[in-house]
């Protein structure tokens, strides 16, 4: 059985673009849907400012793609996401934005001891 993973992307945009970023970001979970069949669930999340962020002023996003298994998501890194990846440097240019991402192993519940 596979264990489903968190694929995790955190992002700090120029305060500049942060709402155009935002609205291109949204697009982008939607095609991620699309892209990876495993998808469970998606959260968007801003983060307060000054938090893991690459500058002071710049407005942070996590974004949380709950995945079924790891083989799906394996798929999806090894032949769509540097196009997507693309698609946002060709949106708003170098320098604009940086991201960081890793991914987690969901442990599963214990069960609960009856009492």
């Amino acid at each position: 059985m596979s264990t489903p993973v968190v694929y995790e992307v955190n992002i700090d945009v120029d305060p500049t673009i942060a709402d155009a970023y935002l609205a291109w970001l949204q697009h982008h979970i939607v095609q991620m849907h699309t892209q990876i069949e495993g998808i469970t669930s998606v959260s968007l999340c801003k983060r307060p400012k000054g938090v893991d962020g690459a500058g002071a002023n710049w407005v942070g996003f996590t974004a949380y793609y709950h995945i079924s298994t790891r083989a799906a998501l394996d798929d999806y890194l090894e032949h769509r996401a540097a196009a997507m990846r693309q698609d946002g440097l060709n949106t708003f240019g170098e320098g604009k934005f940086v991201g960081a991402r890793r991914i987690l192993d969901i442990i599963p519940e214990t069960p609960q001891s009856a009492e």
